[in-house]
C-alpha cells in the first residue's frame, strides 16, 4: 500500500469515527517506520545483485576479449609457430582461464558466480583440448578430447551448473566421434546407433539423478536422437536406419511424456513423428502431391498421438 492510499484510508476510518485521530498518526507513524526499515533493508540486496550481475558480465567480456585477442595475435603467426609454441600458448590460455575460474569460486556460492565459473572452466577445457591436440604425435584427437572430457567432467562435478552439464555432454560426444573416426567407422551406419545409444544412456542417466538438470539432460539427448534420425535419412544408403531411429524416438518420446510430463520427450516425440511421417510420405509418393499427403499424414499422426495421451491421462 502507497503513503496516499494509506492516508485516504485513515481519513475515512477518523471520519466515520472507527478509530481516534490519535490512532490514525500512531498507524501512519507506524507504517513510515516500517517501510523505512524495509528500504533500508532491501538496500542492501540488491545493490550486491547488481555488483554481482556485473561481475558475471564482465566475466564473460572479459574471457571473450581474452579469446578473441590470443586468435588476433595469432592469426598471422599461428603457421610459424612450433608445436611447442602453440602447446605452450594454448597452456597458458587454459592455465589463465582454470585460475581465474578458481579464485571466483572460492569467493562464494551464488548462481551468477556458478554460471560464470562454469564458463571459464568449459574455455579452459577448449584451452586445453587445443593444447594436447598440437603436443601429441598421434591419435590428437581421442587423446586431446579425452584430456578436455576430464577437465570439463571434473569442473562440472565440482560446480554443477547448465552450462557446465552442456560442457560435459559436448566434450562426450566429441570423444566418441573421434573414437568411432580413429576405429574408422564414423562414417558407417554403425556411428548412427552407437550415437543413439549414448543419448539413451544419457538420459537414463538424468533419469537416475546422477547427472543433475535433470531436463537440460532429457532436452540434450532428445535432441541427439532426433538428429542422427536425420542424419540416417539424409543419407540415401541408410535412409531406412534414419526411419528407424525417427519412428523409435517418436514412439519414446510420446510413451515417457505420458508417464512423467517433461517437454523434451514431447518436443522429441512430435518433431520426430512429423518429420518422419512426412519424409516417408513424400519420399514415397515424390512430386508436390506426395509432400501434401505428407503433411496431411504427418497431421492425422499428431492428432492420434494427442487423442492418445489425453485418454492415457485421463485413466
Amino acid at each position: 500500500m502507497s503513503a496516499d492510499a494509506l492516508d485516504r484510508a485513515l481519513a475515512e476510518l477518523i471520519g466515520t469515527g472507527e478509530i481516534s485521530p490519535e490512532q490514525g498518526a500512531r498507524l501512519r507513524d507506524r507504517f513510515h517506520a516500517n517501510l523505512t526499515l524495509v528500504d533500508i533493508a532491501d538496500a542492501k540486496p540488491t545493490e550486491k545483485t547488481k555488483r554481482a550481475v556485473l561481475g558475471e558480465i564482465g566475466g564473460y567480456i572479459g574471457g571473450g576479449f581474452t579469446l578473441v585477442a590470443v586468435l588476433l595475435i595469432l592469426g598471422e603467426s599461428w603457421r610459424n609457430l612450433t608445436d611447442f609454441g602453440r602447446a605452450l600458448t594454448l597452456g597458458i590460455l587454459a592455465l589463465i582461464f582454470f585460475v581465474v575460474g578458481y579464485l571466483i569460486h572460492q569467493g562464494g556460492r551464488s548462481t551468477t558466480r556458478s554460471r560464470l565459473v562454469a564458463t571459464l572452466a568449459l574455455f579452459g577445457a577448449i584451452a586445453i583440448t587445443g593444447c594436447v591436440g598440437v603436443s601429441v604425435p598421434s591419435y590428437k584427437a581421442p587423446i586431446a578430447f579425452t584430456v578436455g572430457l576430464i577437465a570439463a567432467a571434473i569442473a562440472y562435478l565440482r560446480n554443477r551448473t547448465s552450462v557446465g552439464h552442456i560442457g560435459f555432454y559436448g566434450f562426450s560426444l566429441a570423444l566418441l566421434a573421434a573414437l568411432l573416426d580413429a576405429m574408422k567407422v564414423l562414417v558407417d551406419s554403425q556411428a548412427i546407433f552407437v550415437f543413439v545409444l549414448f543419448a539413451a544412456a544419457w538420459y537414463w542417466l538424468s533419469s537416475r539423478g546422477w547427472i543433475g538438470e535433470k531436463v537440460l539432460g532429457y532436452a540434450l539427448a532428445s535432441a541427439t536422437t532426433f538428429i542422427m534420425g536425420e542424419i540416417g535419412f539424409a543419407n540415401s544408403s541408410h535412409r531406412w536406419y534414419g526411419y528407424l531411429i525417427l519412428f523409435f524416438t517418436a514412439v519414446m518420446g510420446f510413451l515417457l511424456y505420458s508417464k512423467a510430463r517433461h517437454w523434451p520427450a514431447l518436443v522429441a516425440g512430435v518433431a520426430a513423428l512429423t518429420f518422419g511421417v512426412g519424409q516417408l510420405v513424400a519420399e514415397t509418393l515424390h512430386g508436390a502431391l506426395g509432400v501434401s499427403i505428407g503433411l496431411l499424414a504427418a497431421g492425422l499422426a499428431l492428432l492420434g498421438a494427442s487423442a492418445y495421451i489425453f485418454r492415457s491421462r485421463k485413466r
